[in-house]
């Protein structure tokens, strides 16, 4: 006999962008395990309704056959995207136990029962040409059948609540189909036999709410998965966000970075100056490009110090050679070893004026002033970055570095779970709130670790 199911699902995007409203195509399959391509059942439904977010439903044996035989050992359930014929599975295969179907027989089979002794009861009371039709062992049959419906009924009167009650349970393992399989095979064990031996007929609703408080509720246990999907989604919703923040950053890294790489853009022509060339103290610096000497006269002698030492800017260190190429005579002067060199930024940064101010301190714009300065952000101020000592790239003049965006160090007070969401606290530190967004902690900070890093500006 067949019977439907009805299956509640969500379609997902790859990408975890949620599912545009509209019609779909889907492929419903009864699969011997949780992988593979075996299966016992398939049904197409065409134009299937999916909400905004992935959410259907539909009624699975409405089209093709769904029997008790399909669930003679526990099944699971394949979702296909039919896109004229090309099949993909989406998402997770779904346990499917079949105890609505088994359970709907048993009640079919009870009802039947019931119609056939009244039907047999009326053709021995009622008399007539089909009394004397009956056997003898018949009519004591279906007499004790009687007596004991009768019984029954004088006892509890729950004959005739028992469509409506075993209807309730059915509803009820529906809802319960689609959760842990493990609870919903111990509550068919509980269910299996409804009429006793003595035919006594069990009292079906005493029965699951026992079993709920026994066993922690399933009924709680379907509003708890709803809380936990929703969390998820807020999740899925928040590292979207970030991933989209980290791109805009990335970008504008890559264009600031290609516009100082052009030579354009730090001067219009190289500058040539008459020699010699001395450098006082302060050093010399060279922002990009190399310090290239072509040719070298005389010689110095008796050169018995040096005010300070030489830095080349290498992550894996190497050579600095002084000597005339063109004659082959170069000497290898110092090795720059790496390690001795500054890391690699990971920031974006402006340069503005202020006093005061220490690495880590997060720090606002000073209202009032011609020129941008800083000042340590006070409690649930807006923050415009955090003070670094240097960044990859930084813009404009001043004396303090404040990083916009990246991955910085910051000041915290207090204990700092990893990925929370950091607004500025007393005295220029920050700490976990929902005030605006300094950034969001990278990893755990103990409550005397005073800092942690932190992804600029993320929520």
């Amino acid at each position: 006999m067949a019977h439907v199911i009805e299956f509640q699902g969500r379609l997902a995007r790859s990408d975890g962008k949620d599912v545009a409203a509209g019609n779909f195509d889907l492929r419903f399959r009864l699969h011997l395990a949780r992988e593979g391509v075996a299966h016992v059942w398939e049904e197409r439904h065409a134009g299937v309704r999916v909400a905004t977010g992935g959410s259907y439903a539909v009624l699975l044996g409405s089209e093709e056959d769904l029997d008790a035989a399909h669930f003679v050992d526990p099944r699971w359930l394949g979702v296909y995207l039919d896109r004229e014929g090309a099949l993909a599975e989406v998402g997770e295969r779904v346990p499917m136990t079949g105890a609505t179907v088994r359970l709907g027989e048993q009640v079919r089979a009870i009802n039947a029962r019931l119609d056939a002794t009244d039907a047999m009861q009326g053709s021995v009371e009622g008399g007539g040409p089909g009394h004397d039709a009956v056997d003898a062992s018949a009519r004591k049959r279906v007499l004790k059948l009687h007596r004991r419906l009768r019984r029954i009924e004088q006892g509890g009167g729950v004959v005739s609540t028992l469509d409506a009650r075993l209807r309730d349970v059915e509803q009820r393992l529906t809802r319960l189909d689609d959760g842990e399989a493990g609870r919903v095979l111990r509550l068919e064990d509980e269910l299996e036999d409804i009429v006793g031996q003595d035919g006594d007929i069990i009292d079906i609703l005493e029965r699951i709410e026992a079993i709920e408080k026994g066993h922690g509720g399933p009924m709680r246990l379907v509003k708890g998965t709803a809380e936990v999907e929703a969390r998820v989604a807020s999740v899925e919703e928040q590292n979207l966000l970030l991933q989209r923040q980290l791109e805009v950053y990335r970008k504008a890294l890559e264009l600031i970075t290609a516009r100082l790489a052009q030579p354009a853009a730090v001067a219009p022509a190289p500058e040539v100056l008459p020699g010699p060339l001395t450098v006082q103290k302060g050093g010399l610096h060279v922002a990009g490009g190399g310090l290239v000497v072509h040719d070298i006269e005389g010689r110095v002698a008796g050169a018995s110090k040096r005010e300070g030492p030489l830095l080349v800017n290498s992550r894996s260190g190497g050579d600095l050679i002084v000597g005339n190429k063109e004659s082959g005579s170069v000497v290898a002067m110092a090795t720059v070893r790496a390690g001795r060199v500054a890391g690699v930024s990971r920031t974006l940064a402006v340069r503005v004026g202020g006093e005061g101010l220490a690495p880590g301190d997060v720090v606002c714009l000073e209202p009032g002033k011609k020129q941008p300065t800083a000042r340590a952000c006070p409690a649930g101020g807006i923050p415009l970055g955090v003070v670094v000592e240097r960044a990859a790239v930084e813009l404009g003049e001043g004396a303090v570095v404040v990083a916009i965006a990246g991955i910085v160090k910051v000041r915290v007070t207090g204990a700092v779970p990893a990925g929370a969401v950091l607004e500025a606290g007393e005295g220029g530190s920050a700490r976990p709130g929902e005030g605006p967004s300094v950034g969001r902690a990278l990893a755990a900070a103990g409550p005397d670790s005073g800092s942690v890093e932190i992804l600029l500006h993320a929520r």
